[in-house]
């Protein structure tokens, strides 16, 4: 049965590369790399082995990055087909965001062919131990356009922005920049690259990441510490759990927080007096279903207080 062997190269030096995955590449006669760009890539050619580049196609005029990679997938299933055997070297872990493995798995069932990976580092250990981060505080693994563009993530947690590349930096910055305040310290991790491979980081102000990130960064991740409170996109509203259903009390309440010393105490303040005035005067439209205005505060001590406004009777939004 034919055979194609995916190795995991690790996040760069040749000290990280794992023994199974030197072997399988020692013994091929041809290897084809995703990218040269890479010391095992070097190292190999040194020793005479055939070894082969996908780097021209990242040139092509593609349509997606997906229509790439089914490229190169197909062509390691021609490359299996034709010679039994086909060994493909991946940067990081085969497991760990990478599309071309999981096509290779889908299409070598179709296809008749077997696929064995070899795991390797992925780039995710090196990252975190770059900065000391300490798992206990939670973490989340987001991609740019799949997660970020569309808010699908949670500031509650720490999150690790994958694959920051240049072209797509404002982009990040301003999707961020809607839950994160401006200042908030977020910490770029990447590598130099070619010869050494080694783990660099630098912290920064939120917004300052577009004038801070330069050139020669690769692999580039970014590590997004999770806001205190709501962070300064919704403030902090500092009182304690209890339903507020007279219009003196919810003056009171608003009237503490917006002279707090904290600009990003007012923050919420505001947001929250705008919203009791909207709700006041729809209600005051024919067979709006909501009585007496009731604000729920939540407890202080949690990491993400709001406020809920409940209607007057259950209904499908309570």
């Amino acid at each position: 049965m034919a055979t194609i062997t995916i190795v995991g190269m690790g996040p760069g030096p040749l000290s990280l590369l794992t023994k199974e995955a030197e072997w399988e590449l020692l013994r091929a006669d041809k290897v084809f790399f995703r990218t040269a760009s890479y010391p095992a890539y070097d190292w190999l050619h040194g020793l005479g082995k055939k070894v082969v580049s996908f780097d021209q196609v990242y040139s092509l005029p593609w349509s997606s990055c997906l229509d790439m990679y089914n490229f190169m997938a197909t062509a390691l299933l021609k490359e299996a087909a034709v010679r039994e055997n086909a060994i493909y070297a991946l940067p990081g872990s085969p497991s760990v965001l990478e599309d071309t493995t999981r096509m290779l798995l889908i299409r070598g069932v179709e296809a008749g062919v077997e696929i064995k990976i070899v795991q390797g580092v992925s780039f995710i250990e090196p990252t975190l131990a770059a900065v000391n981060f300490d798992f206990s505080k939670g973490l989340q693994i987001v991609l740019p356009g799949l997660h970020l563009r569309n808010g699908n993530f949670s500031a509650r947690l720490a999150m690790l922005v994958c694959q920051v590349g240049p072209e797509q930096l404002d982009d990040i910055v301003q999707w961020l920049l809607k839950t994160y305040p401006r200042d908030h310290q977020v910490t770029l991790i990447w590598t130099a690259g070619l010869p050494t491979y080694e783990t660099e980081h630098k912290a920064v102000a939120l917004a300052d990441l577009g004038r801070e990130f330069g050139e020669g960064k690769y692999f580039a991740s970014l590590l997004v510490p999770p806001v205190s409170g709501d962070g300064a996109r919704y403030g902090r509203l500092a009182a304690p759990t209890k339903c507020l259903d007279r219009d003196d009390q919810i003056r009171d309440v608003l009237r503490r927080d917006v002279a707090a010393p904290n600009p990003a105490d007012r923050c919420g303040s505001m947001l929250l007096g705008a919203s009791i005035y909207s709700v006041k005067k729809f209600s005051r439209a024919p067979n709006f279903p909501i009585g007496p205005l009731r604000i729920f505060l939540s407890d202080p001590d949690n990491q993400f207080r709001r406020w809920v406004i409940m209607p007057d009777r259950p209904s499908a939004a309570s």
